[in-house]
């Protein structure tokens, strides 16, 4: 673990400021849990100390993003819910719980001092996990990527081997795209920041990382790229929960792809939807205003 120096502080107490500035701490705060991601891209902090409690994307959605997208730095998270410790515990990169008490006494504060010392002189010497996780760019997808071409690109993120080869066919059939392909969100993630694909094509349920959180996590990093859900789901809860997630232009059922003309001119009105809608979604995302995700966050912390 890096040396102790600098700590990004989101949603803390005024004990917990006074124990880290007790300690020499430099620190940083962020509004909340989103402010608190791009804070760590940004800034790379040598701690984050959230608690878990914080509107819109809480403290262990948080810890799982970022664990997702590779960023290796410890998190230490507190909240007056201890039940919350176990599941806390359980990311790699959460190096300890610090169960926080509505007191504000001289020994509330000494406890609360003792608890962070001890999570830290722990964690010296400790590693986290080196990332793991790998893509790669088919041959086509570099000449693709690397050739000068007008023509729109799509990313199409589905699980399925067969039927990310379907969809493809679907799409080449046009002529009209430059099409990308990734097995998950993860990948679709890696991707998509590399190429800012005009429309992202997903399947919502997906290992690793599923369409819905994949969406969330644009919206955190600043980057409105348009997606549709493309889903055998078809419960009017999910596509009502779809349609919530900042970014997401629409949602359709994979039982569409059996009319290939009829797929394809659903497409190009989606890219259409783009264009037109592109200057307000950029204000959106500029904006990063927490209320935007309204309460799609929760799907993020499974």
């Amino acid at each position: 673990m890096p040396s102790r120096k600098n700590i990004l502080v989101i949603s803390q107490s005024s004990m917990m400021l006074e124990v880290l500035y007790t300690l020499k701490y430099k620190t940083m705060q962020a509004k909340d849990c989103m402010d608190g991601i791009r804070k760590t891209i940004r800034f790379v902090p040598d701690l984050i100390l959230s608690d878990v409690d914080v509107p819109n994307l809480n403290g262990l959605s948080m810890a799982r993003i970022l664990g997702l997208l590779q960023i290796n730095v410890p998190i230490i998270l507190t909240s007056f819910v201890a039940r919350f410790k176990k599941q806390a515990l359980s990311y790699n990169n959460v190096i300890g719980f610090i169960t926080t008490s509505t007191n504000r006494s001289e020994a509330d504060k000494e406890n609360l001092r003792m608890d962070f010392e001890t999570i830290m002189t722990d964690a010296i010497g400790r590693k986290l996990p080196e990332p793991v996780y790998s893509y790669r760019f088919r041959q086509h997808e570099w000449a693709n990527l690397l050739g000068i071409s007008k023509r729109k690109k799509i990313l199409v993120i589905e699980d399925n081997p067969s039927m990310k080869t379907l969809v493809m066919r679907r799409l080449d059939a046009s002529d009209n795209y430059d099409l990308f392909s990734a097995e998950d969100g993860l990948e679709g993630v890696c991707k998509a920041l590399l190429i800012a694909p005009d429309l992202i094509l997903t399947d919502i349920r997906m290992p690793t990382l599923d369409g819905m959180a994949m969406s969330q996590i644009f919206y955190i990093l600043n980057k409105p790229f348009p997606i549709v859900f493309l889903t055998a789901i078809d419960d009017a809860s999910s596509r009502s929960k779809a349609q919530k997630v900042a970014g997401v232009l629409g949602y359709m059922h994979k039982k569409v792809l059996k009319d290939g003309p009829g797929f394809l001119k659903e497409i190009e009105g989606f890219i259409e939807k783009a264009e037109t809608m592109r200057p307000a979604r950029e204000e959106i995302y500029q904006k990063g205003e927490s209320r935007e995700l309204g309460k799609s966050s929760e799907t993020i912390a499974t």
